[in-house]
C-alpha cells in the first residue's frame, strides 16, 4: 500500500515567527533560535479513511548543546524522548542554517533525524516540540518535515496498518481485497455495480447500460428477444406438463396467482413443468435471461428444497435450488440472485421472491424453453411461481472500471494498475506520475526508459519521487539482519526525492538487497542514481551483482569498464565547504541461465571520511522473463524445462484447460470437455459425452455431470441416474428416471415411494388402506384421504370430529346431528353440543332441563315454569323451588296448595297460613277455603278460617287436636272438666252431675251426635246437616261421599257437586283414595308414598326417601322396581392380560369374564366383535377358547383370547363391542349397559430384522462354543479332569440368573439370556409338571413376576424338586457303583481262577477283557470311596437352585393351608442344614495342612478343598470353596428379597463380585494358575456386565428409547460372549495340560512329535567315548539295583506269552 505525503518541508514555517535578532534565514528551513517550545495543528483529511501515519523531521543544532534534550509530542503523547546530536558538522553552512548578525556559525553543530510510524485514526494532529536542558538554548533548525498518511482503499471503512481493507462502507462487500458491490455468479442477493463516478449498487443496470460478466454496468445496448408474464396478464405462452400421480389432472384452469399488484404464473408443485414450444430465438451474442422466481413453503416446511431446471431445447443450462435462499448452478456464463424479499402469499406460510439474472453466450437457435420443477412429493409441500420472464440480447459499447491514483482506465479489480492516465499525468510502470523519473524520457503520454526497448517487467521500482518506500526497502533487506533501511530527502533539479541513506545516515555501511521475481528471467537491467554528500575524498561506491560476479564502481575518476562517474551538482546540503555529487547507473546484464532472484550488495571501499555520506534513489530493476509456465530457460529465452502440472503441457494449457487472460493462468474447461477455447465453448468432449451447442452433456442422461465415465449402480428404484463427484470425493447421485412399475416416483433428484407406499428394506410396500401416505410403517400415516372423512392426528388417520368408524369400512360416517362425537353407531353418542342445550345420558344426547326436542338440532326452550316439557305448552315436570306441581291433566305447572300466583313472577307465593286456598293475597281475610283442621268463622262478616271445635291454635300457626294435648292448664282452650257447670270444647252440656236421667250424662246429651266434627248443624244431639263431602244417612249420621263427589245426598255416589267433572258425559270422575288417588287442588292425583302403584306412577314404595330405588314415584337410575325395588347390577366384562406377556412377544394371551352370572341364547364366543382403536389393523385375533364352566343356567362366562400383534405398536388398544346384547341377561333380566370395552395391551416393541438376525447369529456362536465345552465335559468323565469345568457351570448359572433382575431387557438381551436356561436344573421340574400336580390340590401364592415367568413357584416343595432329583441321581450312581463293583469283582474272580493259568499261554482276547474289567473296577471303587465328597460337590453345584427354592418360600408364604405351612417349615429346616454345613465346613478347614492329605479326609471332604493350594502363609486361601458357596447364597438372597429395588440389587451384586475379586487377588487360593486367571477374568467381565445393566436401567428410567436400549444390549451380549470364549480357551488349555500330566501315552506322542521336528546333533568323538563309558557304568549300577530288588520281593513275576487261536 502506498503512502501519501501531506506536507512538504515548508509545513512548519508558519508555526511561529523567526526572531531576526538571532539569525537571518537563507533557506526555507525554520530557525527556532532561543525558543524552547514550538507547535502546529494539522487537520486530517475527511474524504478517505486512514489507518496509520509516518512522520519524518530533521533537527539541526547550530551550536553544540550538551545536556539538552528535545521532546516531541504527538497529540500529547511523547514520540521521542531524547533527541540529541547524532552527527557533528565540521563547519557551518549558510544553506541549511542562517547568517548570524555578528559572525558565522560555530563548527560546534550537529543533526538528528526523527522517523516515527504508528497506527493513527484521529481527526487532528497536534505536533509539539520542546527543548529541555541545562544550558541556554541558542539556535536550532527544523527541516525536511514530512507527514505521510496510510490511506485506506477507496470505499473502505476500516483498514489495518498495512492499508489492507478489513471492512467496507455500508452497502459494499470486501471482495479480493477491494470494496465492491456484492456481485458473484452464485452469490446470495448479488447487486450490479455502476461506477459514475462513485460506486452505486443496483438491483439492475439503468437504461443505456448492460452488465458485463463481472456485474459491472457498462455502456451498451440491449434487444428484446422474448418476453412473457409481465404486468396484468391473464394468459401465458407456455403449457403445463403435470405430475401424472400428484397433480390434479382434471383441473385445467389457468395457473395465475397474485401477490399485491403483482401477478405470477403458478403455483406449481411436485414434478410439474412449464414449456414454451415452437420458438425461434436466435442471437449470436451475449444474452441476458431475467426472471422472477417465487418459492412457497407450506405448513412451516423444513424439508430440503427442490430445484428448477431451465432447459433450452431439452438441455439444462441453469439449475435454481430452493434452499434457505435460491442457489444457482450452471456450467457456462454467469448467474446471480438479487432483490430477495419476503412475499405475502395467503396460501403458504412462507413466501420468498427473488430476481434471477443469467448471462450466457448464445450461438444457436432456441426452439423450446422448459422450466422443469423437481419438488417434494411428501407433505408438507413446497411450490414455486414465475413472473417477469424475458430474454435480452445485449452488447457492451464501452467498458469502464473504477480506478484511483490518477488512473483514467484500469483492469477489473486492479484500480491502481493504470492502463491510461488522466490529463496532466504520464504513465510509467503502470502508474500515473506528474513527472517522468530520472533516466526516462517522455514519448507521448508515457515515460520510456532511456537505452531500453521492447517488453520487460519491473520487479523493483522505488525512490523515484518523495514518497515513502520504507516497507519496500525493509522487504529487500529482510533476509539480512542489521541492514540500513533509513531514508532521507534530497533535492535535485528542483525535485525532492526520497533517498535510501543520505545526510547523517549512510557513510560506510554495507547494504545487501535480495530482489525476487515470481517467474524466472534470463536478462536483467538495473537503473539507479547514487548521491554523495560532502564529497571530500575520492572513495569508491561499489555495487556487486551475484549473478555476474562483477563489481560495478562509482567514482569521480574517468570511468572504465563497469564504472560510472560521480558528477558535481553543487552544494545542496551538508557542509558549505563540500559539494554533492550524483552518478547515473545503468547496468545491463549479459545473458545467463534463468534465475528468479538477484542479490545486489552496496558498499564503500577506501573509507576515509566519516562525514562523507551516500544515498541511492531512482532505484529500479527490469527483467526479461522466461515464457509463461517455464521453470528454466536459456540465455535466449527458450524454455528448457516446462512446469509439469495437470493443467500444462509444454508451455501451453493441457487438454481440458484453456488460457484465462483475466487471471493469466490455465483454467479448467467445463465438465466433460476435452478441449475448449474459453469458459463456455467446448470444442471436443470426452467419450460418453455429447457436444451440444458447445456444452458437454452425458450421452445417456443428457445431463451436465462430471462423472459420465464412471460406473456406479443406481440406488434402489432408480432406472437411470447421474453422478457428481464433489471436492471431498463424495458421490452425489441424481436420479433421472424412477422405476414406476415398483411404485417409485421422482422426489427431488431421488426416487421415493409413491403416495400410498412406504419404504421398507429399499422396497416400496403399500400403506394401510386408511393412510393416503405413510412413513416407515404401514400405519404411520403422514397424510389422510379427505374423502374418507379422516384427518391426520398423532400420525394416525382418525375420523373427523363428529364422525365415527365401523369395522370393515374405511370411510368414517357422520354422527347423528345431536351427537358431537359418537362411536360404533351414529346414535351412540359420546359427547354432546353444549349450544344445542343437550346432556349425555346413556349414550344419548337428550335435551336438558328447561328444553324439549322439537325435531331440530337445537332444543327449544320450555315455558319458564316448566322444568321439563313435551312441547311449548305441555309441562311434564315442575320446579319444586317455584312451589309448583302438575295440574290434574299433567299438562301445566300450577301453584301447590297454600300458594298463589303473582303476575310476572315465576315463584308461587304462600297464602296466609290459615288458608288452604286464597284469593291472590297472603292476608287472612282472603281465604277461599280452609284446611281440614279449620272452618270458616261465623262471628265475622268476612271469610276467615279459624280452628275447628276441639282444635287450638299452636305457635306453629296451625290447628292442633286437643285430644293430643295431655294435661292442659285450666286456662287453656283444651282444658276440659266435666261437672264444673261449664260447657267446654268436648262437652254438649254440663249440669254439674252425672245423672243420666236429666238428658245430660257425662256432659253429653243422650243420643247426641253433635260431638262428631262431621256434623255441621246439630239439634238436640241429632245431626241435621253434614259438612261438605259427607251426607246424612237414615240414622242421622254423617257418611263420606264418594271421592268423585264434592257434596252428595242420600247416598255416597249421589253427587250434588262433582269434585271432577267429566266434560264428555257430565259425570263425576272417581278419585278414590283406596285406589291410590286423592283429590288435591281440584285435581285427582296419585298419592305418592301410599304404597299403591297407580297408572301414572312408575313405582310406589310407601315412602318419599331417595336412594332406595323409588323417589317421587319415579324409578331411580340403575334400579328396577316390581313388587319391591332392587338395584340393577349391570353385567360388564373384566379383561385380564396374561401377566407373562412381554414387550417383544407378538402373540399375546388375555382372558375376559363377566362380572356376574349370565344366561345366553347364543354362544359366549360370539359375545364380542373385536376391533382396534383408530382402526389400526395391527392386531389379529388368532384364537377364541371358551373356558366357561356351564354348571347352571346362569354362569360366569370365561373366554381365552389369543391375539397377534402384526407390527410395532406403542399403544395397542383392543376394543370389544358387545354383539346382540339382548342375548345375554342376568338373573335380573338385565343386559349390558356398557356395550364398548377398551382393553389397553402391553406395548409391542417389534425388533427389526437386522436385530433379530444379529441376535440369532450370536446365539448360534455361543451355542456351538457351549456344545464343544459340554462335549469336553463328557469326555472328562471318562478320561478325568471333570473338576476343570465346575467353574464354567457356576458362570453359566450366574449369567442365567441375570434374567431375574427387575429390569425390562431389550429384545436382543432377553432372547440371548434364554440360551442359558439349561444351566438351571429347573428344567427337570418343568419336564415332570410338578407345579401342575401340586396346584391341582392347593393354590400357591405367586412370587415376583420374573420368577413366575420362568415357571418358579413360591412353594418350596415345587422348586426344591429339581434339587431332590439331583441328589437322588447322585445316590443312584452310588448304588449302581456298589452293585457294579460286586459284579465286576465276580467276573475278575472267574477269569483269574478258572481260565487264566500260568502253565499255558492264555487267550489274548480274554486277557484284554480282563484288563478292561479291572480298569472299570478301579473306577467304581474310586466312586464308592469318594461318595461323601461327591455329595458335597453336588450340593455346591446346585446351591443356586437350592437357595432360590428356600428364599422364594420365605419371601412369599401362606400359613392358612397345612400343605403350604409344611413347605415353609421344610424351607426353614433346609436353610438351617445349609448354615450348619457352612459352619462345619469352616471348622474342618481350620485344621493343619497335613490333615488334608489323609486319604480318609479326601474321601469325605475332598470337594471342599479340591484344587485349593493350602498353605500356612495364606491362611484364608483354604476357605475358597466355602466363600464361593456363601457368595452364591448371598446373591440369591439379594435377588429375591430386594427384587423391587432394582438398582440396589444390581449394585450390591456387582460389589459382591468386587469383594470376591479382591479376595482372589490377595489370597491366590487355587493351585492351577490358569484357573486363577480364569476366575478373576470371569468375575471382572461379570462385574462389567452388571455395570452395563445399571446403565440400561438408568436409561429406561430417564427416557425409554428402543434404539439406545438395543445398543446397550449389544454391549451386554458382547461381554457375555467374550466371557464364554474366554472360558472356552482356558478350559481347553487346562484340560489338555491335565491329560498330558496324567497319561504317559500322550507325553510319549508329544515327545516323538517334537523329536521328529528336531534334528539330532553329531557329538565329537571324545564326547561319544565319554558317553559310552558313562553308560556302561550306569548300566552296571542299574543291574545291581534290580538284582537286589528282586531278592527282596516275596513273589516273582513270570513272562507271559499269548496264544492266538484260529
Amino acid at each position: 500500500m502506498e503512502w501519501f505525503g501531506l506536507n512538504s518541508d515548508q509545513s512548519l514555517s508558519s508555526l511561529t515567527q523567526i526572531d531576526p535578532t538571532l539569525c537571518t534565514p537563507t533557506s526555507p528551513t525554520y530557525l527556532a533560535g532561543g525558543r524552547d517550545k514550538i507547535w502546529r495543528k494539522i487537520q486530517m483529511p475527511t474524504n478517505r479513511k486512514f489507518s496509520a501515519i509516518r512522520i519524518e523531521l530533521d533537527f539541526y543544532y547550530i551550536e553544540q548543546m550538551n545536556e539538552v534534550q528535545t521532546m516531541v509530542y504527538l497529540n500529547q503523547v511523547i514520540i521521542s524522548e531524547t533527541l540529541q546530536s547524532q552527527s557533528f558538522l565540521s563547519t557551518p553552512t549558510s544553506v541549511i542554517y542562517c547568517n548570524r548578525p555578528a559572525s558565522n556559525n560555530t563548527a560546534d553543530s550537529s543533526a538528528f533525524r526523527l522517523n516515527y510510524f504508528n497506527e493513527f485514526r484521529e481527526s487532528q494532529i497536534e505536533i509539539f516540540i520542546e527543548q529541555i536542558g541545562l544550558q541556554p538554548i541558542k539556535i536550532y533548525a527544523l527541516s525536511g518535515f514530512y507527514l505521510y498518511v496510510q490511506f485506506c482503499d477507496l470505499y473502505c471503512e476500516i483498514c489495518n496498518e498495512q492499508g489492507q481493507c478489513e471492512r467496507c462502507q455500508e452497502g459494499l462487500k470486501l471482495i479480493e481485497g477491494q470494496c465492491n458491490c456484492s456481485y458473484n455468479g452464485e452469490s446470495y442477493n448479488s447487486l450490479f455495480q455502476l461506477d459514475t463516478p462513485n460506486i452505486q449498487c443496483l438491483n439492475s443496470c439503468p437504461i443505456g447500460y448492460v452488465p458485463d460478466t463481472q456485474g459491472i454496468c457498462q455502456s451498451g445496448i440491449s434487444n428484446l428477444l422474448f418476453q412473457d408474464l409481465f404486468g396484468d396478464f391473464n394468459t401465458y405462452l407456455f403449457y403445463i406438463i403435470k405430475d401424472k400421480y400428484y397433480s390434479n389432472l382434471t383441473d385445467n384452469s389457468n395457473r395465475i396467482a397474485q401477490i399485491g399488484n403483482q401477478k405470477m404464473a403458478g403455483p406449481f408443485f411436485y414434478n410439474e413443468q412449464i414449456a414454451y414450444s415452437q420458438l425461434s430465438i436466435i442471437g449470436n451474442s451475449e444474452i441476458m435471461i431475467k426472471l422472477r422466481i417465487y418459492f412457497l413453503r407450506y405448513q412451516q416446511s423444513k424439508q430440503v428444497g427442490g430445484q428448477i431446471c431451465l432447459k433450452f431445447n431439452n438441455y439444462t443450462v441453469l439449475q435454481i435450488y430452493d434452499y434457505s435462499y435460491p442457489v444457482l448452478h450452471h456450467s457456462q456464463g454467469t448467474a446471480h440472485v438479487n432483490n430477495i424479499q419476503i412475499c405475502n402469499f395467503q396460501q403458504s406460510d412462507n413466501c420468498y421472491q427473488s430476481d434471477i439474472y443469467f448471462q450466457m453466450y448464445l450461438d444457436y437457435e432456441i426452439n423450446e424453453i422448459t422450466f422443469e420443477g423437481q419438488f417434494t412429493i411428501i407433505q408438507p409441500l413446497r411450490g414455486w411461481c414465475l413472473s417477469n420472464f424475458e430474454i435480452l440480447e445485449q452488447q457492451i459499447t464501452t467498458s469502464v472500471y473504477q480506478c484511483i491514483d490518477n488512473c483514467l482506465t484500469c483492469p477489473f479489480r486492479q484500480p491502481k494498475s493504470c492502463i491510461s492516465c488522466k490529463s496532466g499525468y504520464f504513465k510509467f510502470a503502470n502508474k500515473c506520475l506528474i513527472k517522468c523519473p530520472l533516466q526516462t524520457m517522455l514519448i507521448g503520454n508515457e515515460c520510456v526508459e532511456n537505452g531500453m526497448s521492447g517488453q520487460f517487467d519491473y520487479i523493483l521500482n522505488i525512490l523515484y519521487d518523495d514518497n515513502n518506500y520504507q516497507d519496500e526497502i525493509q522487504n529487500l533487506s529482510q533476509n539480512y539482519e542489521g541492514q540500513l533501511s533509513k531514508t532521507s530527502k534530497f533535492m535535485y533539479n528542483s525535485n525532492i526525492y526520497s533517498v535510501l541513506g543520505g545526510f547523517s545516515i549512510w557513510s560506510y555501511e554495507q547494504i545487501s538487497h535480495l530482489i525476487k521475481n515470481d517467474r524466472p528471467f534470463y536478462k536483467a537491467f538495473i537503473k539507479l542514481n547514487v548521491v554523495c554528500i560532502d564529497l571530500i575524498f575520492n572513495e569508491i561506491f561499489q555495487i556487486f551483482v551475484n549473478v555476474t560476479g562483477v563489481t560495478y564502481k562509482i567514482t569521480t575518476a574517468t570511468p572504465n569498464l563497469n564504472e560510472f562517474k560521480l558528477i558535481s551538482v553543487g552544494n545542496i546540503m551538508g557542509s558549505a565547504q563540500w559539494n554533492e555529487y550524483i552518478a547515473e547507473v545503468f547496468i545491463e546484464f549479459a545473458s545467463f541461465q534463468s534465475i528468479d532472484n538477484l542479490l545486489l550488495t552496496f558498499s564503500i571501499s577506501q573509507f576515509r571520511n566519516q562525514s562523507q555520506y551516500y544515498g541511492i534513489f531512482n532505484y529500479r530493476v527490469m527483467v526479461l522473463p522466461c515464457p509463461q509456465f517455464c521453470n528454466q530457460c536459456d540465455s535466449s529465452g527458450n524454455c528448457q524445462n516446462w512446469i509439469k502440472h495437470i493443467s500444462l503441457e509444454s508451455g501451453n494449457c493441457a487438454k481440458g484447460y484453456f488460457y484465462d487472460y483475466q487471471f493469466n493462468s490455465c483454467s479448467q474447461c467445463l465438465d466433460g470437455c476435452y478441449e475448449c477455447s474459453n469458459s463456455y465453448q467446448c470444442i471436443q468432449c470426452f467419450p460418453k459425452y455429447s457436444n451440444i451447442h458447445g456444452q458437454c452433456y452425458c450421452s445417456t442422461t443428457q445431463e451436465l455431470s462430471n462423472t459420465c465415465t464412471y460406473k456406479y449402480p443406481c440406488n434402489k428404484g432408480c432406472l437411470l441416474c447421474g453422478y457428481n463427484i464433489e471436492d471431498n470425493l463424495n458421490k452425489i447421485q441424481r436420479c433421472l428416471i424412477c422405476d414406476e412399475s415398483n411404485h417409485y416416483w421422482m422426489n427431488i433428484n431421488k426416487c421415493s415411494c409413491l403416495e400410498g407406499y412406504y419404504m421398507e428394506d429399499q422396497i416400496c410396500q403399500p400403506c394401510s388402506e386408511l393412510c393416503q401416505a405413510c412413513h416407515q410403517y404401514p400405519r404411520l400415516c403422514t397424510k389422510c384421504d379427505p374423502s374418507l372423512n379422516r384427518i391426520l392426528k398423532y400420525q394416525q388417520c382418525e375420523c373427523l370430529f363428529g364422525y365415527y368408524s365401523q369395522e370393515s369400512f374405511k370411510e368414517c360416517f357422520k354422527c347423528n346431528i345431536t351427537c358431537k362425537t359418537c362411536q360404533l353407531q351414529s346414535t351412540v353418542c359420546t359427547s354432546c353440543y353444549i349450544d344445542q342445550f343437550r346432556n349425555l345420558l346413556e349414550n344419548q344426547c337428550l335435551c336438558k332441563d328447561g328444553y324439549f326436542d322439537s325435531g331440530n338440532e337445537i332444543c327449544t326452550e320450555c315455558d319458564k315454569i316448566c322444568k321439563t316439557c313435551l312441547d311449548i305448552i305441555t309441562c311434564s315436570s315442575c320446579y319444586q323451588e317455584q312451589n309448583r306441581k302438575l295440574n290434574l291433566n299433567n299438562t301445566k305447572c300450577i301453584c301447590e296448595i297454600g300458594y298463589y300466583e303473582i303476575e310476572n313472577k315465576l315463584e308461587c307465593v304462600p297464602c296466609h297460613f290459615s288458608c288452604q286456598f286464597c284469593q291472590n293475597s297472603d292476608q287472612n281475610n282472603m281465604c277461599i277455603r280452609c284446611p281440614i283442621t279449620r272452618e270458616p268463622s261465623t262471628k265475622t262478616t268476612i271469610f276467615s278460617c279459624i280452628c275447628k271445635r276441639g282444635y287450638y291454635e299452636s305457635n306453629m300457626m296451625e290447628c292442633l287436636d286437643c285430644r293430643n294435648y295431655q294435661n292442659p292448664p285450666d286456662t287453656h282452650y283444651c282444658y276440659s272438666k266435666c261437672g264444673d257447670n261449664i260447657i267446654q270444647w268436648n262437652e254438649d252440656c254440663d249440669d254439674g252431675n252425672h245423672n243420666q236421667k236429666d238428658e245430660c250424662s257425662f256432659c253429653i246429651f243422650s243420643h247426641s251426635y253433635c260431638q262428631n266434627p262431621l256434623c255441621k248443624l246439630c239439634q238436640m244431639g241429632q245431626c241435621q246437616n253434614c259438612i261438605d263431602g259427607y251426607f246424612l244417612n237414615q240414622n242421622n249420621q254423617c257418611e263420606q261421599c264418594d271421592q268423585s263427589c264434592q257434596t252428595c245426598k242420600n247416598k255416597s255416589n249421589d253427587c250434588l257437586i262433582c269434585n271432577l267433572l267429566n266434560e264428555n258425559d257430565l259425570t263425576c270422575i272417581i278419585c278414590d283414595s283406596r285406589q291410590g288417588f286423592q283429590l288435591k287442588d281440584g285435581k285427582c292425583i296419585n298419592i305418592c308414598g301410599d304404597g299403591q302403584r297407580v297408572i301414572n306412577e312408575e313405582c310406589d314404595d310407601g315412602n318419599q326417601f331417595s336412594n332406595d330405588g323409588c323417589y317421587n314415584c319415579l324409578i331411580e337410575n340403575d334400579w328396577i322396581c316390581e313388587d319391591i325395588c332392587q338395584q340393577i347390577n349391570y353385567p360388564y366384562l373384566i379383561f385380564e392380560e396374561n401377566p407373562y406377556n412381554n414387550l417383544f412377544q407378538e402373540q399375546r394371551n388375555l382372558i375376559f369374564k363377566s362380572s356376574i352370572p349370565l344366561k345366553s341364547q347364543s354362544s359366549f364366543l360370539d359375545i364380542c366383535q373385536f376391533s382396534t382403536k383408530n382402526d389400526q389393523q395391527k392386531i389379529e385375533i388368532l384364537q377364541l377358547q371358551d373356558l366357561t364352566d356351564y354348571f347352571d343356567e346362569y354362569v360366569i362366562l370365561k373366554i381365552h383370547v389369543q391375539i397377534l400383534l402384526k407390527d410395532k405398536n406403542e399403544n395397542p388398544i383392543l376394543i370389544c363391542s358387545i354383539k346382540n346384547p339382548q342375548n345375554y341377561q342376568s338373573k335380573q333380566g338385565i343386559t349390558f349397559k356398557q356395550q364398548i370395552f377398551y382393553i389397553q395391551l402391553l406395548k409391542y416393541l417389534k425388533p427389526t430384522q437386522q436385530v433379530i438376525n444379529a441376535t440369532e447369529s450370536l446365539i448360534y456362536l455361543n451355542k456351538y462354543v457351549l456344545y464343544i465345552l459340554l462335549g469336553l465335559a463328557l469326555l472328562s468323565i471318562i478320561v478325568g479332569g471333570l473338576h476343570i469345568f465346575w467353574n464354567l457351570l457356576d458362570v453359566l448359572q450366574l449369567i442365567s440368573y441375570f434374567q431375574f433382575f427387575n429390569i425390562l431387557y431389550p429384545y436382543n438381551v432377553d432372547t440371548y439370556f434364554q440360551l442359558f436356561d439349561f444351566a438351571q436344573f429347573d428344567f427337570l421340574k418343568v419336564f415332570l409338571s410338578i407345579e401342575d400336580l401340586v396346584n391341582s390340590y392347593v393354590i400357591s401364592p405367586e412370587p415376583h413376576y420374573k420368577f413366575v415367568l420362568k415357571g418358579y413357584s413360591s412353594t418350596f416343595y415345587i422348586n426344591a424338586f429339581t434339587v431332590f432329583i439331583t441328589f437322588m441321581t447322585t445316590l443312584s450312581i452310588y448304588i449302581f457303583c456298589i452293585i457294579g463293583f460286586k459284579i465286576v469283582t465276580k467276573l475278575i474272580t472267574y477269569y483269574t481262577s478258572d481260565n487264566l493259568y500260568i502253565d499255558y499261554e492264555p487267550n489274548f482276547i480274554k486277557y484284554l477283557i480282563l484288563r478292561i474289567i479291572r480298569y472299570v473296577q478301579k473306577i467304581l471303587l474310586k466312586i464308592i470311596y469318594f461318595l461323601g465328597s461327591g455329595f458335597l460337590r453336588t450340593f455346591m453345584s446346585v446351591a443356586y437352585d437350592y437357595n432360590l427354592a428356600i428364599f422364594l418360600q420365605l419371601q412369599t408364604y401362606n400359613i392358612q393351608n397345612s400343605f403350604l405351612t409344611s413347605s415353609l417349615i421344610m424351607s426353614v429346616l433346609f436353610f438351617s442344614i445349609q448354615v450348619v454345613f457352612i459352619f462345619q465346613g469352616f471348622s474342618i478347614m481350620n485344621n493343619h495342612p497335613y490333615h488334608f492329605k489323609q486319604q480318609q479326609v479326601i474321601q469325605k471332604y475332598g470337594a471342599i478343598f479340591e484344587s485349593i493350594k493350602i498353605r500356612e502363609s495364606k491362611p484364608y486361601s483354604k476357605f475358597y470353596n466355602l466363600i464361593l458357596l456363601c457368595k452364591k447364597v448371598f446373591f440369591i438372597f439379594i435377588l429375591v428379597f430386594c427384587y423391587c429395588e432394582t438398582l440396589f440389587t444390581i449394585l450390591t451384586c456387582s460389589l459382591l463380585n468386587v469383594a470376591f475379586i479382591i479376595y482372589l487377588q490377595f489370597n491366590k487360593p487355587l493351585e492351577d494358575i490358569y484357573e486363577h486367571y480364569k476366575i478373576i477374568g470371569s468375575e471382572i467381565i461379570i462385574f462389567l456386565v452388571e455395570i452395563v445393566i445399571v446403565i440400561l436401567f438408568c436409561q429406561q428410567k430417564k427416557e425409554s428409547n428402543e434404539d439406545n436400549e438395543i445398543l446397550i444390549g449389544w454391549f451386554i451380549i458382547t461381554l457375555c460372549t467374550f466371557l464364554i470364549l474366554f472360558q472356552f480357551f482356558l478350559d481347553v488349555k487346562q484340560h489338555f495340560d491335565y491329560l498330558i500330566k496324567i497319561y504317559q501315552v500322550l507325553r510319549n506322542i508329544i515327545s516323538r512329535i517334537k523329536n521328529y521336528f528336531t534334528k539330532p546333533l553329531q557329538a565329537p568323538q571324545e564326547s561319544k567315548a565319554f558317553l559310552e563309558q558313562t553308560t556302561k557304568s550306569q548300566q552296571i549300577i542299574l543291574e545291581q539295583t534290580i538284582q537286589s530288588q528282586k531278592s527282596q520281593q516275596f513273589k516273582s513275576r513270570k513272562v507271559v506269552t499269548f496264544r492266538l487261536d484260529n
